[in-house]
């Protein structure tokens, strides 16, 4: 398949390597009912940089596989990554969710498990709407509610359903945004904030 160009920024776009074009080509009719475009690419890191999706789809097979995505994590923190494995053992989806991934998709389940994930990435990334996931701000507030409790990073990275690697990147691009250097000076930060309301 050939590379797409995304035109601009769109919620509903899932850029995938072109490598799983067999794998995926059955459901880009169905996801395309959703609202959601499928952009392969066989320049992943490229399509990321330029055009900023909010999710990208990448094979997590072999250890060759596994460092790409931890490069693509790398560069981009903020990016959401759905690792696809072919899996008998649990090594191809510790190895996904070790490397970066925020989500990981098993090629060897039965194909409405395919769908249900998709579905839920669906909602949760690529579609706006009244029945769509929260926004990234709402994310945000909730994250910031959590970090000024008692969880653990372990606990607020389940609430999130993404792996502790992936919550650890993300706390520091929030943290970054901020202008703070951990959880303390952030209970510091909200409880200022909270004064200078009152």
């Amino acid at each position: 398949m050939g590379e797409l160009r995304l035109m601009s920024r769109t919620a509903g776009v899932m850029v995938i390597c072109d490598s799983l074009g067999d794998q995926f080509e059955p459901y880009t009719s169905w996801l395309d009912g959703l609202g959601v475009r499928c952009a392969f690419t066989g320049d992943v890191p490229s399509a990321v940089r330029r055009d900023r999706p909010p999710l990208v789809v990448l094979p997590v097979f072999t250890e060759v596989n596994a460092r790409r995505l931890h490069e693509l994590t790398d560069e981009h923190p903020g990016v959401a990554v759905l690792g696809v494995v072919r899996d008998l053992t649990g090594h191809q989806t510790h190895r996904a969710i070790h490397h970066g991934a925020t989500w990981v998709l098993n090629m060897l389940l039965p194909t409405q498990c395919y769908k249900d994930v998709l579905l839920t990435l669906a909602g949760t990334y690529l579609t706006r709407g009244p029945t769509s996931a929260p926004t990234s701000e709402d994310e945000d507030e909730e994250l910031i509610r959590l970090l000024c409790g008692t969880a653990t990073v372990a606990e607020i990275s389940k609430h999130f359903y993404c792996s502790e690697r992936s919550m650890y990147r993300r706390l520091r691009s929030l943290y970054s945004r901020l202008g703070v250097r951990g959880r303390n000076q952030l209970r510091a930060h909200v409880a200022r904030s909270r004064q200078d309301v009152t």
